[in-house]
């Protein structure tokens, strides 16, 4: 669509080529364009910012996304974008409903909930008006519900205390379930604010402090009733009329063999409505996805909160029970495996019509002026190679001695065992040196994820201190807390060394264990006498030992401790949100003195850290995924601190998340609706390939959030540019990498099971992550040759993929100038006002082929197979005997 924009200083015109689709000229003349021919269009008011960029974003010039221009006629707007690609459905939508309405959208919200103009303005955005009124427009016109796929920030939250109003107002004891009980103070926090804290939650959840509702100041409110109450209305299925709503967790109901309370929440959902959090936490085929499908189809209307619906496909069989994917003639089963051969297309499509339907709603934060810094150490580049190459150099020897010593006697005493009626196995979750199967990504072994969490510590902890002297409020995030190794290894009051070493002697103890089964299945462990092995075997151990002895690594086994002490001694105050027991206290933190008391580590309230870091009566905050949801420390004015004295947010990112999802929520604490100064993003990367490399992948994945990134990311250009190579395209390249090094499979310990059969060719998913998972343990050296040479093959294969137009991890659009030849039903449709409802076709169509020209050799070999092994001569001499 071409067109013409020309800026005067009294107007703004716009000239199109051709007249433009209907949808162009209607939102052109509610942004208060005028026409006379339908092909130009001129406004003399000056174009608010967000009016400017929803047009770049219309035309598209924006990138990924367009401003977000609420229909809500009255209120504070946020200033937040919509994906281009259900921009324009999303604002013909909410308008299409409006018009059903028959009246203003902020009148008919501030009618259904109760309020006066000026309460309504106060209590909600012009975002969240609108999301509200999908909502009810949904629950009262269709029995249906609405996705709000807002991403974290928006204020999801509000929208759903708003809700909780509208069905009590209705006469109704709304549900609200969620992922974690935390979060119900939270939600009453969002109900304070629209003016609801009178409303009394009945907590289905066991009467703790977890579960405990706290005002701002840290003070109960509300608590669950004491479990005989609470069992005898359970067990009643009836909520009492001094409750409002209902508050529980997903956790409650997953247990079929203690139907009580599925029964109560069955009973209690019939005829209600149900405001569900993190929706995609009860979907699936998990106990609780199947027993929620239920319960929804018996519901007045549903709420789903979450930023990543369709993460999968057996995700969208619950939201189907109450959107117009109903209307699509097909069971649950058919939905799943249609989305899934369908791919990336088909989930677009699909949240494109669940969009144009008003059933779903998406909007981002922008993240213009948010300053973004990946911060490599390079100046301890040498440092921490040196360290590492010596610690994985250990790591493989310990692998080696266990595959040659130990193996052999397991197999030996399995012999003697199996004439006795016994089985003789290695101990479960200790082969490999403390190796941790887990198929994800820097997961595989437990000790190289802990190395790489360890290296980066110290400087850390200088980052965030001087963060805080420049008068900033640092959070330092990671992905785990290494707190179980602790726990294996000491009790509270015992005095370690708590240097690095202690975890490769832990290591090398831990392949010398084994369980012995007997007849009946019961196993008890047993340990290998060093006196008992051979003589090899006794040097070889020896030889190790000493090994470790002599590498003082100076770095920590707890990172974690090391960083809150560091922080501490420089007189800040630090509050850490994670599940760990144990913690240790260095006796100095010099490198040479690692002596250590393991002490016990009370665990203290995730809403109660978070209320005193943003009342500045703590000044850091350490968080894992345990802090990544729902809660908020960004920078706002509270009853203790005034807008002069708010300080700037910094994420300090010691350790990212797997989950991109799981990342971007905890990115979304410091970034978020109210805010008075725009937050920091700070990435530590060491200069391991195997870190560094995961870091590179996860900041393309993270590209269209970071607008504005400074000079501390200006690294090499293959540094910024690393492939996001873990997908299906991946997975095939590095097994066949894999096949093609045996030297390098073994030393892997051969990640993907390779049996020297033919089925060792065919790719499974997350076979790129098995073996990258496993990288770490090489040299650096090593592991540079490996992200080198596997990188280059993707990009190759993906280019080949590309010309030949089978590439699909993208949606792209194609000019085919298509002709339709021939169109049958496949399907017949239920009908409906819905477009699911639509009957399915199967069109045979004339396209343009855009695709690269077949070569001779691609061509000769298409040839052949439509021969079927039969010369071309012989088809020519029988058509000629034919005729």
């Amino acid at each position: 669509m071409k067109q013409a924009i020309t800026f005067s200083k009294n107007s703004i015109t716009i000239k199109f080529g051709n007249v433009p689709p209907k949808h162009i000229s209607a939102r052109l003349i509610e942004l208060g364009f005028k026409t006379t021919d339908n092909k130009s269009f001129v406004r003399t008011k000056k174009l608010a910012q967000n009016e400017h960029e929803y047009l770049q974003g219309m035309f598209g010039h924006k990138g990924l996304g367009m401003a977000y221009i609420p229909t809500a006629e009255k209120g504070f707007i946020l200033d937040t974008t919509v994906p281009d690609s259900m921009g324009h459905e999303m604002h013909i939508a909410i308008r299409k409903v409006k018009k059903s309405i028959g009246m203003p959208l902020f009148d008919y919200v501030a009618e259904k909930l109760d309020y006066n103009n000026d309460e309504l303005v106060k209590a909600l955005s012009c975002e969240q008006i609108d999301a509200v009124s999908l909502a009810i427009y949904n629950i009262e016109k269709r029995g249906q519900g609405i996705i709000v796929g807002d991403q974290t920030g928006i204020g999801k939250g509000r929208t759903a205390a708003a809700l909780i109003r509208y069905g009590v107002k209705s006469g109704l004891q709304p549900v609200f379930l969620s992922e974690k009980p935390n979060l119900f103070t939270d939600l009453y926090r969002d109900l304070s604010d629209i003016g609801s804290s009178a409303l009394v939650p009945f907590i289905v959840n066991t009467k703790e402090s977890k579960t405990d509702v706290k005002d701002k100041n840290g003070e109960v409110i509300y608590s669950a009733p004491e479990k005989p109450t609470q069992d005898r209305i359970i067990k009643g299925k009836q909520i009492p009329n001094n409750y409002n709503f209902v508050c529980a967790t997903y956790s409650q109901f997953n247990q079929p063999k203690k139907p009580a309370k599925q029964e109560f929440l069955s009973a209690a959902s019939n005829g209600n409505i149900i405001i569900m959090d993190e929706a995609h936490n009860a979907s699936g085929s998990s106990n609780t996805g199947e027993f929620m499908q239920d319960v929804l189809r018996q519901t007045k209307g549903v709420c789903f909160l979450s930023a990543t619906f369709a993460k999968r496909p057996d995700n969208m069989p619950i939201y189907a029970q109450k959107t117009s994917m109903s209307d699509a003639n097909m069971s649950k089963e058919d939905l799943v495996e249609a989305i899934t051969k369908g791919g990336v297309a088909l989930q677009e499509v699909l949240a494109a019509q669940l969009v144009s339907e008003g059933q779903m709603i998406r909007r981002e934060r922008s993240f213009e002026g948010v300053e973004v810094n990946y911060i490599e150490l390079k100046e301890k580049a040498k440092e921490q190679a040196e360290t590492a190459d010596k610690i994985t150099s250990i790591i493989r020897d310990i692998i080696g001695f266990q595959e040659k010593y130990i193996n052999k006697q397991v197999d030996e005493l399995d012999k003697i065992a199996a004439a006795e009626s016994k089985e003789v196995e290695t101990r479960k979750g200790t082969e490999k040196a403390g190796v941790d199967n887990i198929p994800y990504f820097s997961k595989v072994f437990n000790v190289i994820n802990q190395l790489l969490f360890s290296l980066n510590a110290s400087d850390v902890a200088d980052h965030a201190i001087n963060r805080l002297k420049e008068g900033k409020k640092p959070i330092i995030a990671f992905a785990s807390t290494m707190g179980s190794f602790l726990e294996g290894m000491a009790k509270p009051d015992d005095v370690i060394n708590g240097d690095f070493s202690t975890v490769l002697e832990k290591g090398l103890d831990s392949v010398l264990r084994y369980t012995e089964k007997d007849i009946d299945g019961e196993s008890q462990g047993k340990q290998f006498n060093i006196a008992d092995l051979s003589e090899d075997a006794q040097l070889a151990y020896h030889d190790i030992i000493r090994r470790i002895e002599q590498a003082s690594t100076g770095i920590t086994i707890s990172p974690l401790d090391l960083i809150i002490q560091r922080i501490k001694e420089a007189g800040y105050t630090v509050g850490e949100v994670t599940g760990r027991k144990l913690c240790v206290q260095y006796k100095n933190l010099n490198k040479k003195n690692t002596t250590a008391l393991v002490m016990s580590r009370k665990k203290e309230n995730t809403a109660d850290l978070f209320r005193q870091f943003n009342d500045n009566e703590i000044d850091c905050l350490l968080i894992n995924q345990s802090g990544s949801t729902g809660a908020s420390a960004h920078a706002i004015v509270t009853d203790k601190v005034p807008a002069e004295k708010v300080k700037q947010r910094v994420m300090v990112i010691l350790q990212p998340e797997l989950n991109i999802n799981t990342e971007i929520q905890k990115r979304g604490r410091i970034n978020r609706t109210g805010q008075i100064m725009k937050p920091i993003y700070d990435y530590i990367i060491s200069s391991i390939p195997a870190q560094k490399r995961f870091m590179m992948m996860l900041k393309k994945k993270l590209k269209s959030l970071d607008a504005n990134t400074t000079s501390n990311q200006k690294n090499s250009k293959s540094q910024l540019e690393s492939d996001d190579f873990l997908n299906k395209y991946g997975d095939k390249v590095v097994r066949q990498y894999m096949l093609e090094n045996e030297e390098l499979n073994k030393a892997l310990d051969n990640p993907l099971k390779f049996e020297g059969k033919e089925s060792d060719e065919t790719p499974s998913e997350g076979d790129a992550s098995k073996v990258t998972g496993r990288v770490a343990v090489l040299s650096v050296k090593e592991q540079e040759k490996f992200y080198q040479e596997v990188i280059e093959r993707y990009n190759d294969y993906v280019e080949y993929l590309k010309q030949a137009d089978e590439y699909d991890l993208e949606v792209e659009v194609l000019n085919l100038k298509a002709e339709s030849l021939e169109k049958r039903v496949v399907i017949a449709g239920k009908g409906g006002r819905s477009v699911f409802g639509n009957d399915t076709y199967l069109e045979k169509c004339e396209c343009n082929v855009l695709k690269k020209p077949y070569g001779k050799a691609e061509l000769e070999k298409l040839i052949q197979k439509q021969l079927e092994g039969k010369h071309a001569d012989s088809i020519v001499r029988l058509d000629l005997e034919d005729n």
